[in-house]
């Protein structure tokens, strides 16, 4: 693991000896972190991809959730404490495991809009220690929530992108990744004009001017 400004500073040191060496100009801090955040996040969903069968090391947890009430579709619902990383899964997507604050007596269980559609006065929407969930508009909706259950909050362990991250935070780094990433960083910079030539909307370089 490694803190984000650590692997930024890692990439920053990287790319300014290249571009250097290109005539290339230098990049600031922010835009660095932004094109990190992309070659990172996608090195996420490439490593979900194959089938991880462990990803307690990507996750980021979250405590005292609330549970709020739509009050016009009376929909139970939790609004996201952080954006997440969008992957391919059946059910869920970043939202990799909610469950009760102190208690384990309810179990919360993904589902699909579909799903949710499918279940909605079935009997099995009685039960009370199993709530389904789905992630939809940008929040998760919950299908068998209770009254009891909803006056407390829930524990959210998600996936969330770089950015979100603090400069402090530890990320995990995928392995065998660090290269790529500061490659794949190198690569999209490469594809967009240098910060010099972006700021004085002429095709000077400055710093290749004595």
């Amino acid at each position: 693991m490694i803190q984000k400004k650590a692997l930024i500073e890692l990439v920053r040191d990287r790319i300014n000896g290249e571009f250097q060496a290109k005539q290339l100009g230098k990049f600031g801090d922010q835009k660095i972190a932004y094109y990190v955040g992309q070659v990172y996040n996608s090195a996420l969903v490439a490593t979900f991809t194959r089938n991880l069968t462990d990803f307690s090391p990507y996750i980021k947890e979250y405590k005292s959730v609330a549970i709020s009430q739509d009050a016009t579709t009376e929909t139970y619902y939790s609004t996201l404490p952080s954006p997440i990383v969008v992957l391919p899964r059946k059910a869920g997507s970043g939202i990799m495991r909610i469950s009760g604050l102190t208690s384990t007596s309810v179990e919360f269980v993904p589902m699909t809009n579909g799903d949710l559609q499918t279940i909605d006065g079935l009997e099995v929407d009685d039960i009370d220690d199993v709530i389904g969930y789905v992630f939809k508009n940008g929040r998760v909706e919950y299908q068998g929530m209770t009254a009891t259950v909803a006056a407390g909050t829930v524990k959210m362990e998600l996936v969330i992108p770089f950015e979100e991250y603090e400069d402090t935070d530890y990320v995990q780094i995928p392995t065998g990744s660090n290269e790529m990433i500061i490659q794949g960083v190198v690569n999209l910079l490469i594809g967009t004009p240098d910060a010099d030539k972006l700021n004085n909307n002429n095709s000077v370089n400055r710093n290749t001017v004595r």
